[in-house]
């Protein structure tokens, strides 16, 4: 998992919950005070045991503060990948774009990371289904940050899964005006 996330999950927890709570769900996690290094990346196991800490102590469902995490980390997210976004693309060009774009220069082995892979296909100019793949398994983080991506582009998003298995699953995106 790359770095941002743990600095972005931290600062998330902290805004939401305080600085105790932040400080608690790393030390039980076996974190403790490990300082993770924006730009590179570090075993999945390590934000699992944040994350599955996190929903213990917080009494949350695992899918509920992903979904929640990945709406709050996308401005930041857009911010950061700023000169990777075409400023005449709609939502659903964004969309489309961001595993060749966004997540292919993650994937760069200067940066190390390993995203998820996302194929999307459109149905219309307000629909389209986004194939998930990862060993990962936290989609309802993309689910939040699809939503999101919404929001910035002025849209209400409806995600509905369509099918799962292991690793796997199918998202049907749907548009409307806000």
């Amino acid at each position: 998992m790359h770095g941002i996330i743990f600095s972005l999950f931290n600062k998330f927890v902290r805004e939401n919950y305080g600085q105790v709570m932040t400080t608690r769900i790393s030390r039980i996690s076996g974190m403790g005070y490990k300082f993770h290094d924006a730009r590179k990346s570090y075993p999945d196991e390590e934000f699992t045991a944040l994350l599955d800490t996190a929903c213990q102590e917080l009494e949350q469902p695992r899918d509920e503060l992903l979904e929640r995490f990945g709406y709050y980390i996308t401005p930041t997210l857009l911010e950061e990948h700023a000169s990777l976004i075409n400023e005449n693309w709609s939502c659903i060009d964004f969309l489309e774009r961001v595993d060749p774009i966004i997540h292919g220069a993650m994937r760069k082995p200067e940066i190390g990371a390993s995203p998820p892979t996302l194929i999307a296909d459109r149905v219309s100019e307000n629909e389209l289904t986004i194939e998930y793949r990862s060993g990962r398994s936290m989609d309802a983080m993309g689910v939040g940050i699809i939503k999101a991506v919404g929001k910035h582009y002025g849209h209400a998003v409806n995600v509905e899964e369509l099918d799962a298995e292991e690793g796997r699953k199918v998202l049907k995106v749907t548009l409307t005006s806000v």
